[in-house]
């Protein structure tokens, strides 16, 4: 089952994190923006996590939908 809770931005948007498991392997993401705003997917490098990308994600979030997720094994 998904756990969420909300991190409030500098723009009082709510960014939502979740835990979602994929074939047994738990993965943290998070969103920002409207679900049914076209779809924008972060994906970080190493030794990087989702918040490489907080600025970006807030500023998209008006038009878009902002999808990270934190790779697991990196970061």
């Amino acid at each position: 089952m998904a756990m969420t809770n909300a991190e409030k931005s500098t723009d009082s948007l709510a960014f939502e994190h979740q835990q979602v498991a994929v074939e047994g392997v738990s993965i943290h993401t998070v969103t920002i923006g409207q679900p049914e705003k076209p779809v924008v997917l972060f994906l970080h490098g190493y030794p990087e996590n989702w918040q490489a990308f907080k600025d970006v994600m807030v500023g998209l979030s008006q038009e878009y939908y902002a999808v990270a997720i934190d790779l697991p094994g990196i970061g």
